[in-house]
Protein backbone atom coordinates (compact mmCIF):
# COMPACT_ATOMS: atom_id res chain seq x y z
CA UNK A 1 0.00 0.00 0.00
CA UNK A 2 2.92 2.66 -0.55
CA UNK A 3 5.26 3.87 1.48
CA UNK A 4 4.82 4.59 5.31
CA UNK A 5 7.18 7.14 7.27
CA UNK A 6 9.16 4.63 10.19
CA UNK A 7 7.56 5.32 13.51
CA UNK A 8 9.89 6.36 16.39
CA UNK A 9 7.10 5.85 19.04
CA UNK A 10 8.21 3.20 21.20
CA UNK A 11 6.58 1.29 24.36
CA UNK A 12 7.88 -0.40 27.12
CA UNK A 13 7.80 -4.10 27.53
CA UNK A 14 5.49 -5.65 29.68
CA UNK A 15 3.65 -8.99 31.00
CA UNK A 16 2.11 -10.66 28.34
CA UNK A 17 0.51 -14.36 29.62
CA UNK A 18 -2.88 -14.44 30.36
CA UNK A 19 -4.92 -17.42 30.12
CA UNK A 20 -8.11 -17.19 28.60
CA UNK A 21 -10.80 -16.88 31.23
CA UNK A 22 -14.92 -16.36 30.88
CA UNK A 23 -15.73 -13.30 28.84
CA UNK A 24 -17.22 -11.34 32.48
CA UNK A 25 -21.22 -10.49 32.27
CA UNK A 26 -20.66 -6.70 33.06
CA UNK A 27 -17.48 -5.71 30.44
CA UNK A 28 -16.53 -3.06 28.12
CA UNK A 29 -19.96 -1.80 27.44
CA UNK A 30 -20.00 -0.91 31.02
CA UNK A 31 -16.71 0.35 31.21
CA UNK A 32 -17.16 2.89 28.62
CA UNK A 33 -20.82 3.44 28.60
CA UNK A 34 -23.45 2.39 26.31
CA UNK A 35 -23.58 5.58 24.88
CA UNK A 36 -19.98 5.64 23.82
CA UNK A 37 -19.82 2.08 22.10
CA UNK A 38 -21.29 1.87 18.99
CA UNK A 39 -19.92 -1.84 18.50
CA UNK A 40 -18.62 -4.62 20.11
CA UNK A 41 -17.20 -8.02 19.18
CA UNK A 42 -16.52 -10.08 22.06
CA UNK A 43 -16.02 -13.12 19.64
CA UNK A 44 -17.20 -16.02 21.80
CA UNK A 45 -17.52 -18.61 19.15
CA UNK A 46 -19.17 -15.92 16.75
CA UNK A 47 -18.98 -13.11 14.67
CA UNK A 48 -22.23 -11.28 16.54
CA UNK A 49 -22.56 -7.83 17.27
CA UNK A 50 -23.30 -7.42 21.16
CA UNK A 51 -24.83 -3.84 21.10
CA UNK A 52 -27.22 -4.49 18.54
CA UNK A 53 -26.45 -0.64 17.10
CA UNK A 54 -25.44 -1.95 13.86
CA UNK A 55 -25.53 -4.42 11.28
CA UNK A 56 -22.71 -7.29 10.27
CA UNK A 57 -22.31 -9.55 7.91
CA UNK A 58 -19.59 -12.47 8.06
CA UNK A 59 -18.09 -13.54 4.88
CA UNK A 60 -15.82 -16.24 4.37
CA UNK A 61 -14.09 -18.82 6.89
CA UNK A 62 -13.13 -17.77 10.35
CA UNK A 63 -11.18 -19.72 13.66
CA UNK A 64 -12.32 -19.10 16.66
CA UNK A 65 -9.63 -20.12 19.49
CA UNK A 66 -8.86 -19.43 22.98
CA UNK A 67 -8.57 -15.80 23.01
CA UNK A 68 -7.77 -13.34 25.78
CA UNK A 69 -11.83 -13.71 26.86
CA UNK A 70 -13.73 -16.88 25.83
CA UNK A 71 -12.50 -17.21 22.49
CA UNK A 72 -11.14 -14.73 19.96
CA UNK A 73 -10.92 -15.01 16.36
CA UNK A 74 -8.29 -15.61 13.38
CA UNK A 75 -9.15 -14.19 10.19
CA UNK A 76 -6.88 -15.66 7.73
CA UNK A 77 -9.50 -16.44 5.06
CA UNK A 78 -13.03 -14.33 6.26
CA UNK A 79 -14.18 -10.64 7.07
CA UNK A 80 -16.81 -8.60 8.52
CA UNK A 81 -18.64 -6.11 6.73
CA UNK A 82 -19.56 -3.32 9.44
CA UNK A 83 -22.58 -2.38 7.45
CA UNK A 84 -23.91 0.62 9.46
CA UNK A 85 -20.90 2.13 10.50
CA UNK A 86 -19.96 5.60 8.50
CA UNK A 87 -17.55 7.29 10.57
CA UNK A 88 -18.00 10.88 8.31
CA UNK A 89 -15.96 13.42 10.14
CA UNK A 90 -16.83 12.69 13.50
CA UNK A 91 -14.47 11.02 15.88
CA UNK A 92 -13.88 7.62 16.76
CA UNK A 93 -11.93 4.69 18.86
CA UNK A 94 -11.40 1.29 18.06
CA UNK A 95 -9.55 -0.95 20.75
CA UNK A 96 -8.78 -4.65 21.20
CA UNK A 97 -6.79 -7.21 22.24
CA UNK A 98 -4.47 -9.47 19.74
CA UNK A 99 -1.61 -11.64 19.85
CA UNK A 100 0.64 -12.94 16.92
CA UNK A 101 4.07 -14.42 16.24
CA UNK A 102 4.53 -11.76 13.06
CA UNK A 103 2.69 -9.79 11.13
CA UNK A 104 3.53 -10.21 7.10
CA UNK A 105 2.59 -7.52 5.48
CA UNK A 106 0.63 -5.02 6.25
CA UNK A 107 -3.16 -6.00 6.61
CA UNK A 108 -5.77 -4.15 7.35
CA UNK A 109 -7.91 -4.76 10.55
CA UNK A 110 -10.76 -2.34 10.11
CA UNK A 111 -11.03 0.12 6.74
CA UNK A 112 -13.19 1.86 4.12
CA UNK A 113 -10.51 2.20 1.16
CA UNK A 114 -8.82 0.26 -1.56
CA UNK A 115 -5.82 -0.17 0.61
CA UNK A 116 -3.82 -1.31 -2.47
CA UNK A 117 -2.81 2.78 -2.53
CA UNK A 118 -2.89 4.86 0.69
CA UNK A 119 -3.42 8.14 -1.13
CA UNK A 120 -7.15 6.30 -2.18
CA UNK A 121 -9.75 7.89 -0.41
CA UNK A 122 -10.82 6.22 3.04
CA UNK A 123 -9.22 5.47 6.19
CA UNK A 124 -7.62 1.57 7.32
CA UNK A 125 -6.35 0.77 11.17
CA UNK A 126 -3.82 -2.07 10.31
CA UNK A 127 -1.15 -3.73 11.71
CA UNK A 128 2.15 -3.96 9.68
CA UNK A 129 5.35 -6.04 10.81
CA UNK A 130 6.35 -4.48 14.27
CA UNK A 131 3.96 -1.32 14.08
CA UNK A 132 0.32 -0.35 14.76
CA UNK A 133 -0.62 2.35 12.08
CA UNK A 134 -3.15 4.57 10.81
CA UNK A 135 -3.57 6.02 7.10
CA UNK A 136 -6.30 7.97 5.50
CA UNK A 137 -6.37 9.29 1.86
CA UNK A 138 -8.31 11.58 -0.15
CA UNK A 139 -7.36 10.96 -3.46
CA UNK A 140 -4.23 12.55 -4.31
CA UNK A 141 -2.30 12.97 -0.69
CA UNK A 142 -2.27 10.78 2.32
CA UNK A 143 -1.52 10.65 5.83
CA UNK A 144 -0.35 8.26 7.82
CA UNK A 145 0.92 7.74 11.74
CA UNK A 146 1.54 5.05 14.08
CA UNK A 147 3.59 3.30 16.61
CA UNK A 148 5.96 0.54 17.24
CA UNK A 149 5.15 -2.53 18.83
CA UNK A 150 6.26 -3.16 22.26
CA UNK A 151 9.78 -5.13 22.41
CA UNK A 152 8.03 -8.43 23.22
CA UNK A 153 4.70 -8.20 21.36
CA UNK A 154 5.17 -11.83 20.16
CA UNK A 155 5.22 -13.44 24.09
CA UNK A 156 1.60 -12.70 24.02
CA UNK A 157 -1.31 -10.69 24.30
CA UNK A 158 -1.29 -6.64 23.56
CA UNK A 159 -4.08 -3.95 23.97
CA UNK A 160 -4.09 -1.43 21.42
CA UNK A 161 -6.37 1.67 20.91
CA UNK A 162 -6.48 4.13 18.17
CA UNK A 163 -8.45 7.04 19.23
CA UNK A 164 -9.39 9.38 16.21
CA UNK A 165 -10.25 13.09 17.22
CA UNK A 166 -11.25 15.03 14.75
CA UNK A 167 -12.57 17.96 16.84
CA UNK A 168 -8.94 18.07 18.18
CA UNK A 169 -7.66 16.92 14.79
CA UNK A 170 -5.19 14.22 16.28
CA UNK A 171 -4.80 10.32 15.69
CA UNK A 172 -3.74 8.89 18.85
CA UNK A 173 -2.17 5.21 19.47
CA UNK A 174 -1.97 3.37 22.78
CA UNK A 175 -0.35 0.38 23.77
CA UNK A 176 -1.03 -1.68 27.12
CA UNK A 177 -3.17 1.27 28.29
CA UNK A 178 0.02 3.80 27.99
CA UNK A 179 -0.98 7.15 27.73
CA UNK A 180 -1.78 8.52 24.40
CA UNK A 181 0.73 9.51 22.15
CA UNK A 182 -1.16 11.80 19.37
CA UNK A 183 0.09 13.25 15.99
CA UNK A 184 -1.77 16.07 14.62
CA UNK A 185 -3.90 15.47 11.56
CA UNK A 186 -2.54 17.10 8.08
CA UNK A 187 -4.45 20.36 7.29
CA UNK A 188 -6.31 19.34 4.00
CA UNK A 189 -7.90 16.13 5.87
CA UNK A 190 -9.26 18.25 8.66
CA UNK A 191 -13.15 18.67 8.71
CA UNK A 192 -12.65 16.24 5.66
CA UNK A 193 -15.19 13.28 5.95
CA UNK A 194 -13.44 9.49 5.94
CA UNK A 195 -16.03 7.84 3.75
CA UNK A 196 -16.29 6.64 0.81
CA UNK A 197 -18.32 4.53 -1.30
CA UNK A 198 -16.80 1.07 0.42
CA UNK A 199 -18.37 -0.43 3.49
CA UNK A 200 -15.88 -0.59 6.35
CA UNK A 201 -14.60 -3.68 6.67
CA UNK A 202 -13.19 -5.79 9.65
CA UNK A 203 -10.24 -8.01 8.92
CA UNK A 204 -10.26 -6.68 5.51
CA UNK A 205 -9.91 -3.26 3.35
CA UNK A 206 -13.01 -1.65 2.01
CA UNK A 207 -13.04 -3.93 -1.37
CA UNK A 208 -12.80 -7.41 0.53
CA UNK A 209 -9.96 -8.27 -1.50
CA UNK A 210 -6.39 -6.77 -0.33
CA UNK A 211 -4.22 -9.39 -0.99
CA UNK A 212 -2.44 -9.42 2.96
CA UNK A 213 -4.93 -11.53 4.93
CA UNK A 214 -5.21 -10.38 9.10
CA UNK A 215 -4.18 -13.22 10.20
CA UNK A 216 -3.96 -12.05 13.82
CA UNK A 217 -5.95 -13.40 16.32
CA UNK A 218 -7.76 -10.87 18.02
CA UNK A 219 -9.86 -10.65 20.93
CA UNK A 220 -12.79 -7.86 22.58
CA UNK A 221 -13.12 -5.70 19.64
CA UNK A 222 -14.85 -2.50 20.43
CA UNK A 223 -15.61 0.54 18.54
CA UNK A 224 -16.60 4.18 19.88
CA UNK A 225 -18.69 6.88 18.52
CA UNK A 226 -16.18 9.47 20.17
CA UNK A 227 -12.18 9.41 21.10
CA UNK A 228 -11.57 7.92 24.02
CA UNK A 229 -9.16 9.92 26.09
CA UNK A 230 -6.27 8.93 29.06
CA UNK A 231 -9.12 8.52 31.87
CA UNK A 232 -10.51 5.77 29.13
CA UNK A 233 -7.47 3.96 29.50
CA UNK A 234 -7.27 4.00 33.07
CA UNK A 235 -10.43 2.56 33.32
CA UNK A 236 -10.35 0.27 30.69
CA UNK A 237 -6.75 -1.34 32.54
CA UNK A 238 -8.05 -1.21 35.72
CA UNK A 239 -10.96 -3.70 34.27
CA UNK A 240 -8.95 -5.47 31.42
CA UNK A 241 -5.65 -5.98 34.12
CA UNK A 242 -7.29 -6.02 37.31
CA UNK A 243 -5.02 -3.22 38.69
Amino acid sequence: AGERPEFIIEYSCSHRTHESTPTPEHGVIDVLGADCVEGYFPFDGDNNEATGKFASESTGKFYHLDGYFGKGVRMDDGYITAKDFRPGSGSFSVGLWFKTGGIPGDPALLSNKDWRSGGNPGFVLGLSGTSAFFNCGNGHGRFDTGAVLPLDFKDGWIYVVWSVDREANTVGVSMDFEPFRTTPIKEEFRGASFDTDLPVRIGQDGTGTYGKSFAVLIDELVITNRALNNDDLAALKKFYAAE
